[in-house]
């Protein structure tokens, strides 16, 4: 009889557990999917933040060139340089996932015949438009944002782009003829049809728009800095009076592109904001599921065993390891059942869920520390290292010291051999460097051919005597097309004013300077 109710007991619970682990399966895979499908959707939108911010960046400068060479004062002059610079940094960051390379020698072309007279502002307008429509065109069909591409953020983000870009020509064009206190009948039907390109992308920008933020849609309607400068557009397209100031209508144009530009800023945050709040909640779900399942699998045993008084001490057992688990959140552990029934397929189970559990927080750690390529500590994982170095250093005075090197030449690099022996050469660089430094140093892929040494314990005469071993380590590495690199290596040593960000300065700083005198050095500060 109680052989037969043992063999009742262990089939009802085992059925219960049963359910309940392919619940929370379900659950959890659906959860994860979710976080995974956000994550991938959160880090595609980043690089449209970018990649706008680098057609604003473009217009920006093809605003300034216009006025700049249509009106030659010392200010105009410091402004376009500032937003060449600009460009030229944001280009850095598309080095690996757009025709950075050709764009930026066009952009570059485009300059040197300005600045050389070679043509003409009207000539010079026309060529930036062309490459900013061409990255507009590109975005359509680019592979990096293949899912946010049907998302109805990506039509209004695209929209916007493209409202702010026929602005940026009428600002541009007309910036020119003010300037140049000319206007002709061949100038109309482009102002006329740039006018009309930018209502009609305007029009259809607040139409999608207000379907997902129509406060924001109202805040654009409602905008004076854009009624201002749609208004001037009107009366110099209907008049064509050349004697209205050439400033007074670039600020008006710039004040409505600013105040776009503020429009995408703000749908910037509440996109990024909403993807990652998606992913927050996925993840709050996916952890209440696993345990309110667990904690379901565990009352109903207690329930069991206290109704049943069966198998107490095996059930028991289990009962613990599990709790014991939950509270370390120590994953690794494997519960032991060497009996073959029921219960020891519930724990087999069991080993299983924790195998893949532990699994998948392994490999969120793994990716959300390390550089894919070069398998270093990524920029994110080096600042927490960092951190905790300098508070180490704030509280016991130990004192350590901080390496920023680059690449020497390494755009040519991936312009002779190409991307791929670029990755080459970024692989084996960490590669041999991470076997000649300590166990305690923290070697970290700081962005592109950028990489950043924290030495602990480690005074600046100590750094500089290391860094030029790398640096003369770094000079033999051998590649498969035969060719040799160099780098150059800024350091600096830590003192009680320091913050995190004035150590990088001051690194770059030294950085800066070994390229300015020569490269293939070390220089500290």
């Amino acid at each position: 009889m109680l052989s037969t109710i043992r063999s009742k007991f262990y089939c009802f619970y085992a059925l219960i557990a049963l359910f309940l682990v392919c619940i929370m399966t379900i659950v959890l895979q659906s959860n994860l999917k979710t976080i995974s499908t956000n994550e991938i959707l959160l880090e595609e939108f980043r690089y449209i933040r970018n990649y706008s911010r680098l057609i604003h960046l473009l217009q920006k400068e093809r605003g300034l060139t216009a006025n700049y060479f249509s009106n030659r004062t010392a200010e105009n002059k410091v402004n376009l340089e500032n937003a060449r610079s600009n460009t030229d940094e944001q280009l850095g960051i598309f080095a690996n996932t757009l025709d950075a390379s050709g764009t930026t020698s066009r952009i570059t072309q485009i300059r040197n015949q300005a600045d050389q007279g070679k043509s003409v502002p009207s000539s010079t307008t026309k060529e930036y438009s062309l490459i900013i429509y061409r990255l507009i065109r590109a975005l359509s069909s680019n592979s990096f944002i293949e899912n946010f591409h049907h998302t109805p953020q990506y039509l209004i983000v695209e929209n916007l782009i493209s409202t702010r870009e026929h602005l940026g020509k009428l600002r541009a064009y007309i910036t020119t003829l003010l300037n140049n206190k000319s206007a002709s009948e061949q100038d109309s039907p482009y102002i006329d049809s740039e006018n009309s390109y930018y209502l009609a992308a305007k029009e259809n920008l607040l139409s999608i728009l207000n379907q997902e933020y129509p406060e924001i849609t109202q805040d654009i309607t409602r905008s004076n800095h854009i009624k201002s400068a749609e208004n001037f557009i009107q009366i110099y397209s209907e008049i064509k009076v050349i004697n209205l100031s050439p400033n007074e209508w670039f600020r008006l144009s710039t004040q409505a592109m600013d105040y776009y530009l503020s429009i995408q800023n703000k749908l910037n945050s509440l996109i990024e904001e909403k993807l990652t709040q998606n992913i927050k909640s996925s993840k709050t779900t996916a952890l209440a599921a696993s345990t309110t399942t667990i904690l379901a699998i565990t009352l109903s045993f207690i329930f069991f065993v206290k109704y049943l008084n069966l198998f107490s001490s095996r059930i028991s057992t289990l009962n613990i390891k599990m709790k014991s688990i939950l509270s370390t959140n120590n994953y690794r552990i494997e519960i032991y059942d060497k009996n073959d029934d029921e219960i020891s397929e519930i724990s087999n189970s069991l080993n299983t869920l924790l195998k893949f559990t532990n699994s998948l927080i392994e490999e969120k750690d793994r990716l959300a520390s390390r550089d894919k390529l070069t398998n270093l500590y990524n920029r994110h994982k080096f600042s927490e290292l960092f951190a905790l170095e300098l508070e180490r250093y704030k509280r016991h005075g130990t004192i350590f010291s901080l390496c920023i090197f680059d690449i020497d030449f390494f755009k040519k690099i991936n312009d002779i051999y190409g991307h791929m022996i670029g990755d080459e050469v970024l692989v084996k660089l960490s590669s041999e460097i991470s076997k000649n430094i300590r166990t305690n140093d923290v070697f970290a892929r700081w962005g592109g051919e950028e990489f950043v040494l924290l030495l602990p314990s480690t005074t600046i005469q100590s750094a500089l005597i290391f860094a030029e071993k790398i640096r003369e380590i770094v000079e033999k590495i051998s590649f498969t097309r035969n060719f040799n690199i160099t780098i150059s290596i800024g350091a600096t040593e830590v003192t009680q004013a320091d913050t995190q960000d004035s150590l990088i300065i001051r690194s770059d700083e030294a950085l800066y300077e070994s390229k300015k005198t020569g490269r293939n050095k070390v220089t500290s500060k």
